[in-house]
């Protein structure tokens, strides 16, 4: 692609082009690019390779005709014949079909920006252009690039631009404008009025909600593309260089080209390139182009089998049933050869062994008998089945080679590799990725790949792909790199890593050190990222080891910040509060000044604002065109990186296909692929829709390797679409180009008369079409048609016929002038009259979803149609994507609307609303046409092509009508048949005749549309009564259905679905009952849901216990409370063995928890690597290892406020109410601030592990980087400690104001140890009156904190330094913990203190060293007496409360 930039006015020095002719762009008013005249002008041929697949500048602004050979080589002239030839004028009119629209849209917009270039931005304007010569195309204006991104194909545009009001908000991706690969053109105009064009593909559409993070408001949207030629690096530069205005003043618009597909074109122009310069074979060249044209060829059989090879062997085809004995089923390639006879005798015995009619049998042995097949099928007649049919007997005599099949569309392509795979045949390969089947996964290239390079590829061949890979990953790396330097607020290391190095070394070297690749092992890939990312330069330049640092001094914080035991009380209060930290409080020590004409410091110790200034000036240093030069030059290189890539693949690919027995594709892909299909010798063809492919396409599916080449189509159907339609077969002037034509029309029907056609079979048993509707065609196009026994199909309900022309003489409606095109047609007769139609036939009932289809030849009756049939209730409308793209085009569907073309109704039918183009391969029980023309000046339009008739009268099953003009449609001679026939068979009038379907005596002539809606007579209606009964489930939803079955205003018997509002019923399962009415004719069925009365559940009381009086005391609430009196001492025993055992298992975790961190901290020192670059992998670990015990911390938490603090509560309460009954002493708990205790001693284990990682970083190598985490950490576990100190305090006195000796001294050695750790951190404690007391407890009280002293006499060194183990959970901590677990009923004692504790584990109360106190005796009847009377008991609750 040539740099598309012109400059007709000013010289182009600064670009580097050839100024175009002389055409200057007016300046003052937009005038049309006249059409070009499309004569021989033999002075402008060219060799198609040096063409330029998409317009140059020059070209859009040239005004000289282009040069359009015509289809057959002229006689007397001294052009070139043969396939030189073919290939040339193949290429000419398929650029000139597809890129001229795009010629006169560019040169359109060109002029808008010439006559707009100095007016201001519009926030609202009309995307929708139309040119004077009928191209359609968008217009976008105000274009920005908002950034550049490398993406695996390459660099990637984000392009905004101005969005019109209609297209705001989400209403943009759902428009149809900028769809996935479709075509856009990039034009723009500068100050010294250059143009300048690109070509780009759409990658991606984003509306405006989301740009609106980026523009700040919702007027602005963008498209995501990617250069349709990459490999152009002069273009790309140039449009960087206009996008970022480094050159001239520029702007910009998008011209969108919604309909033109990029892959469409674009491989088959190139492939044809291809063929052209490197002189390549195609198959069958001496047939389908011959050098000299009156030679006549032999067409042989295929090469494979004509070599003494055996026969085909059709065993795969036979029938089940005869399959008895050795097949004989057999057909020789000379099959052609022999004679009428025993041609016969092979039709009949391939017809009596398998499911193949005598035409399908006929067509199956020619074309296994001809090297170049060509079969047509007429509608309906299986050409597919023949196709698979082949496909497996071609299989069985060359197993060893792939089947090439190859279609016109996915859809087509899916359908016939569908039907292979059902027919065993599961070794395919699909090639291509526009199939939306999901079954079809496994067979994709990518699947296949995968499953070959794991059983196939050998080390070697991974190595080499491993390299490759790395390869392109590298310089993906180095791309995305200056794709951010290109953007505008970023430097990257790419774009400033050799300023650096010669300029400022110093800083330089404090970036790359950290980057350097290991030279031991280093990939590609490694090394890339090293030169491309700067992952430290960016680290630096973004200031994360400054974020880094502050988000540590947060999370430090909360380390330590957990709640903590404040005072101490009976029912838990705490008033304690945390301490926060304020971060501002401690900066970290950051020069405020730095030098800037000197980098010979630490870069790292700079403050974010220095690092922007410096940025700022290297950015000023490099220059604004940099990153441009650089990245267009890591592009190329990073393509031909991709293309070694994609050959090593295409490699490895080619031993996978070689595998397969079928490979499917679209001649689309066949061009894109074609260089890895050619190495792989494939000899067998087969091309379904043959009739549609275009004859460029279908050259890319000859392969030089093909010996077998099968065409299966009808070129009686629809033809190649083509944009330029004056140049097809449908005008007279197209006659000498037909670029609709397609190979297949070509050699078996050639326009030239002079011309022999190639031999074709003919398939002549249809299965679709009613024999009334078949008739048609046998009366046009296949008089040879025969009828399957199954398409004797039942009759159209409510209709008196299946086939039936409306004849009118209403007018149709003028060109609608609001409309972007005047060109489509509608007429409102026909639309009310078909809407009415529809509506009566689905009220019949005998039609479900998609049953009911309605064709039209014009956009604008489709559209009316649509919008008629969308304002009912009675139907869903469906249309195909490609006419809701042609109407939203054309401005018939609004982008809001587009949506909701199908009015969604449940249970309700869909009809299908289509154009006849679009409903090719299409069929429907009944289908309705609308011709829409009716003129007085014998115009017919798109109807007076055959093939579109052909389509238009061969897609009904059932049933077939037609309103329309039948004296216009007569001046065509297809038309006037079909008329005929219609008036010969008395079903062309100027009414429909309907009937009822139970009662078709009675009929009615409906010539108006309000007819439809009439009844039928009173004598009809009052005799049909029908009764229908439709179950509905017993547990139907809220809105139950009721169905009416009727004579509805005389009409057949209706099934009509009304929706009413009944209320569920309560309980599944109940019986629905239902009632059938009858009355004059109607009848309904209603379901109603009977309530059943619900009886309330009755809960038995239960019995409480009985008094010593042995009263029942069940129906009064304090004495049935009795028993559970009786019953408390045992209640409490078990809950405090439980609480035991709790504490026990929460004491065993906790000194786990604390082991695991010591033995993990030697992972930690290993894999702790200070520096700029792993702030926050360290930061991370610290996290870890700081937060590792909180699981069991919260545990124990939440244990203890939800469960122990309550139940605590209710116990002493009790104690209080029931006295000495109860409890003998009053009871003082510990279970609480046992568990406070071990909280605290999760809080000692934190600060320890601060003090550990601390002291690691002090005396770690390198220190300079972890001394902001050596300060923070610091200074939060010393404010930590104050806090637990506090709480420690306040659990002391708890202690000492309850007896809790034990609970006392191992509280102080908690305080001991805390200060012990404040004292390694470098905090002097005043502990000695702390040593004190814990010596005293320890020396006083033997039995209890006596127990403790060897955990004091290991705690002493740990308080003056000597030793920094220290544990104090010895043998003897542990041993309170683990006797209360083994605690056994009836063995529960309290001390004279109140303390409970275990006799069966306790000599005496371990707490305070009490012995038990003997309580009263409660015997069977004895204290309960104060409790039965009820003055009494309301008085002690009262005292409670």
């Amino acid at each position: 692609m040539a740099i598309r930039k012109a400059t007709p006015l000013l010289t182009s020095k600064d670009l580097n082009v050839r100024p175009p002719p002389s055409v200057n762009i007016p300046t003052t008013e937009i005038v049309e690019r006249p059409p070009l005249p499309l004569t021989l002008p033999t002075l402008h041929w060219q060799e198609i390779g040096h063409i330029r697949i998409l317009p140059t500048t020059d070209e859009i602004l040239c005004q000289k005709r282009p040069f359009m050979p015509r289809k057959d080589a002229q006689n007397g002239t001294n052009e070139r014949r043969g396939i030189a030839r073919m290939l040339d004028v193949q290429f000419r009119h398929l650029r000139y079909d597809t890129l001229e629209p795009v010629v006169d849209a560019c040169y359109h917009a060109s002029q808008f920006l010439a006559t707009t270039f100095q007016d201001p931005p519009s926030l609202d304007y009309e995307a929708r252009q139309n040119t004077v010569r009928g191209t359609q195309y968008s217009l976008f204006r105000d274009v920005r690039l908002e950034d550049s991104r490398f993406e695996t194909g390459g660099m990637h545009l984000r392009l905004s631009f101005a969005c019109p009001a209609r297209l705001r908000q989400s209403r943009m991706l759902s428009s149809g404008h900028f769809e996935s690969g479709m075509l856009m053109a990039l034009v723009g105009l500068d100050s010294a009025n250059t143009l300048s064009t690109a070509f780009f593909i759409v990658e991606m559409c984003q509306s405006t909600l989301s740009m609106k993070p980026i523009t700040g408001n919702h007027l602005r949207a963008s498209v995501v593309a990617s250069f349709v030629e990459p490999s152009d690096t002069d273009t790309m530069r140039q449009t960087l260089y206009g996008l970022k205005g480094l050159l001239n003043k520029e702007k910009f618009v998008i011209v969108e080209f919604s309909k033109i597909l990029v892959a469409g074109f674009y491989w088959i122009l190139k492939h044809l390139q291809l063929l052209s310069s490197s002189n390549a074979e195609i198959a069958f060249a001496n047939l389908i182009a011959p050098s000299d044209p009156t030679r006549s060829e032999i067409i042989a059989a295929p090469a494979y089998s004509s070599c003494g090879s055996s026969p085909f062997d059709l065993s795969v085809l036979q029938r089940a049933d005869t399959l008895d004995g050795p097949s004989s089923l057999q057909i020789d390639p000379d099959y052609m050869a022999l004679g009428p006879a025993r041609q016969q005798d092979i039709i009949g015995n391939v017809c009596s062994t398998t499911t193949l009619d005598s035409g399908q049998a006929t067509a199956l042995c020619e074309n296994l008998s001809r090297g170049l097949a060509f079969t047509q099928g007429p509608p309906g007649t299986g050409k597919t089945f023949l196709g698979v049919s082949l496909a497996k007997v071609i299989l069985k005599h060359t197993p060893q080679k792939p089947i090439l099949v190859a279609c016109m569309t996915n859809h087509a392509l899916d359908n016939f590799l569908g039907d292979l795979v059902k027919q065993g045949v599961t070794k395919i390969a699909r090639i291509g990725s526009g199939s939306k089947e999901e079954w079809m996964d496994k067979y994709t290239l990518p699947s296949i790949r995968k499953t070959f390079e794991r059983s196939e590829r050998n080390p070697a061949q991974k190595t080499k792909a491993d390299r490759a890979f790395n390869a392109v990953q590298a310089l993906w790396y180095q791309g995305t790199a200056w794709c951010d330097s290109l953007n505008t607020h970023t430097l990257t290391w790419a774009a400033v890593a050799d300023h650096l190095k010669f300029k400022y070394p110093y800083a330089y070297s404090d970036f790359s050190r950290y980057e350097a690749p290991s030279e031991q092992k280093v990939s590609e890939i490694r090394r890339g990222r090293s030169e491309a990312g700067g992952y430290a330069f960016e680290h630096w330049s973004t200031g994360r080891d400054l974020i880094v640092t502050e988000a540590f001094s947060r999370d430090a914080g909360s380390f330590f910040n957990k709640s903590t035991p404040g005072t101490r009380s009976v029912d838990g209060s705490s008033d304690s509060e945390s301490s926060s930290v304020d971060i501002a409080q401690s900066p970290p020590h950051i020069p405020v000044a730095y030098p800037y004409d000197d980098l010979g410091q630490d870069v790292w110790s700079m403050p974010m604002d220095i690092r922007a200034a410096w940025i700022k000036r290297w950015k000023s240093e490099l220059g604004s065109s940099s990153p441009v030069d650089k990245l267009v030059e890591i592009q190329r290189r990073y393509l031909e990186a991709k293309r070694i890539k994609k050959d090593l693949l295409d490699e490895s690919d080619v031993k996978g296909l070689a595998s397969q027995e079928v490979i499917g594709l679209t001649t689309t892909a066949c061009a894109k692929y074609w260089p890895m299909l050619k190495s792989l010798d494939l000899e067998t063809l087969i091309c379904e829709e043959a009739g549609e492919v275009s004859e460029a396409q279908t050259i890319t599916a000859l392969l030089p390797s093909m010996k077998h080449a099968i065409f299966i189509g009808d070129p009686l159907q629809l033809r190649p679409q083509v944009n330029q339609s004056s140049l097809s077969l449908e005008t007279p002037y197209g006659t000498k180009y037909r670029l609709d034509e397609s190979l297949f029309e070509r050699m078996v029907m050639p326009s030239d008369p002079s011309k022999q056609p190639l031999p074709v079979s003919r398939l002549d048993l249809q299965r679709r079409m009613h024999p009334e509707v078949a008739q048609l065609m046998r009366s046009t196009l296949y008089p040879y048609l025969k009828d399957h026994p199954s398409t004797s199909h039942l009759p159209v309900a409510g209709m008196a016929h299946r086939t039936f022309w409306l004849d009118h003489q209403e007018p149709e409606d003028a060109p609608n002038s609001l409309v972007t095109s005047s060109k489509s047609y509608s007429n409102a007769f026909e639309c009310a009259m078909i809407c009415e139609l529809v509506r009566y036939l689905l009220n019949t009932n005998d039609f479900g979803s998609g049953e009911i289809a309605i064709l039209v030849p014009y956009s604008q009756q489709l559209a009316r149609l649509r919008e008629k049939l969308t304002g009912t209730r009675s139907c869903s409308i469906a249309l195909i994507e490609k006419d809701k793209e042609d109407l939203m085009d054309m401005g018939l569907l609004d982008e809001s609307e587009q949506s909701q073309f199908r009015t969604d109704v449940e249970v309700s039918p869909m009809v299908r609303l289509a154009t006849i183009d679009g409903f090719q391969g299409e069929e429907a029980k009944v289908i309705i046409l609308s011709t829409v023309r009716s003129n007085l000046q014998d115009r017919v339009g798109f109807l007076q092509t055959t093939n579109r008739i052909n389509v238009a009268c061969s897609r009904a099953r059932n049933g077939f009508y037609i309103v329309g003009n039948s004296t216009l449609l007569r001046t065509v001679d297809m038309w006037a048949t079909i008329v005929a026939d219609f008036e010969a068979r008395g079903r062309l009038g100027t009414s429909f005749t309907t009937h009822c379907s139970r009662h078709p005596q009675q009929t009615q002539a409906v010539s108006q549309p309000h007819q439809f809606q009439e009844p039928l007579s009173a004598k009809a209606s009052a005799t049909s009564s029908t009764s229908v009964v439709i179950d509905v489930a017993a547990n139907a939803p809220s809105a139950v259905r009721m169905v009416l079955t009727a004579n509805v205003k005389g009409h057949a018997s209706n099934s009509i679905l009304v929706g009413i509002s009944a209320r569920p019923s309560a309980t599944l399962g109940v019986p629905v009952r239902r009632a059938i009415y009858l009355a004059s004719g109607l009848v309904s069925m209603v379901e109603y849901v009977e309530d059943l009365a619900v009886s309330p559940a009755i809960h038995a009381c239960r019995r409480a216990r009985r008094a010593p009086c042995h009263a029942p005391c069940g129906s009064v609430a304090r004495y049935r409370n009795l028993g559970q009196i009786q019953l408390a001492p045992d209640a409490l025993e078990r809950l405090y063995r439980k609480f035991g055992r709790k504490m026990h298992m929460f004491a065993k975790n906790v000194q786990a928890y604390r082991k695991n961190l010591q033995n993990g901290i030697e992972w930690f020192c290993d894999n702790f690597q200070p520096g700029p670059l792993t702030g926050q992998a360290n930061a991370a670990m610290i996290k870890t290892r700081m937060l590792y015990i909180v699981p069991i911390e919260a545990a124990i938490t939440r244990f203890r406020d939800e469960v122990v603090v309550r139940v605590e509560k209710d116990i002493v309460r009790t104690a209080l109410l029931l006295g000495r009954s109860y409890t003998p002493v009053p009871v003082k708990l510990s279970f609480k601030v046992r568990l406070d205790l071990l909280h605290l001693h999760c809080r000692l284990t934190v600060v320890q592990e601060a003090a550990r990682i601390v002291h690691f970083l002090r005396d770690f190598d390198n220190p300079k980087h972890a001394e902001h985490m050596v300060r923070i950490l610091k200074m939060h576990t010393i404010q930590a400690i104050d806090q637990y100190m506090a709480a420690a305090e306040e659990l002391v006195e708890y202690c000492r104001s309850n007896s809790l000796l034990l609970l006392e001294a191992e509280t102080l050695l908690v305080q001991l140890s805390f200060d012990a750790v404040g004292e390694r951190l470098g905090c002097v404690a005043d502990n000695g009156e702390r040593h004190g007391r814990v010596e005293q407890l320890i020396r006083e009280n033997p039995d209890t904190a006596g127990t403790l002293r060897p955990c004091y006499q290991c705690l002493d060194p740990y308080t003056k330094g000597k030793d920094s183990t220290a544990e104090l959970w010895t043998s003897k901590t542990r041993e309170f913990w683990e006797k209360w677990g083994d605690h056994e009923m009836g063995s529960l004692g309290y001390c004279k203190n109140g303390h409970p504790y275990s006799r069966k584990a306790f000599p005496g109360c371990p707490e305070c060293g009490g012995r038990k106190v003997r309580g009263e005796q409660i015997e069977d009847g004895e204290g309960f007496v104060k409790h039965l009377d009820r003055e009494m008991f309301l008085k002690a609750m009262a005292t409670l409360a």
